[in-house]
């Protein structure tokens, strides 16, 4: 898949169904431009992807970064409509969405949960 006139936009999503190969056109980008700004084929305006593990883990963890930015916007999608409820735990900024998550263990392990590790050092015990 070739850019687009602008040189920085990539065309998202990615066609490539050649049995279990990956696609060429994302290995391309994860290899040369790790962070890149890509068109996808519904919303308004142009996303981020990030492909490095570093990268992915602080735009997840930072709260510079917003997820609930999104709600009442028409943002890059792949579907027509967009599929998020706009109290959908994907699109809550900390600490909401950390409640949320949560919340089922609450009642058995709310320290566990709300630090993440318990002294055994397992995962929400």
């Amino acid at each position: 898949m070739a850019k687009e006139a602008d040189p920085t936009v990539w065309n998202c999503p990615f066609d490539y169904a050649e049995a279990l190969e990956f696609d060429p056109t994302l290995r391309r980008i994860m290899t040369e431009e790790p962070v890149a700004r890509i068109r996808l084929p519904y919303g308004e305006g142009e996303a981020w992807l990030v492909t490095k593990y570093d990268d992915v883990r602080t735009v997840t963890t930072d709260r510079r970064f917003s997820r609930h930015a999104i709600v009442g916007r028409d943002f890059p999608r792949m579907t027509p409509e967009p599929i998020v409820q706009d109290e959908a735990i994907n699109v809550m900024d900390p600490p909401a969405s950390r409640w949320s998550a949560c919340a089922p263990a609450r009642s058995t392990s709310w320290t566990s949960c709300w630090t993440g590790w318990s002294r055994t050092g397992r995962r929400g015990t």
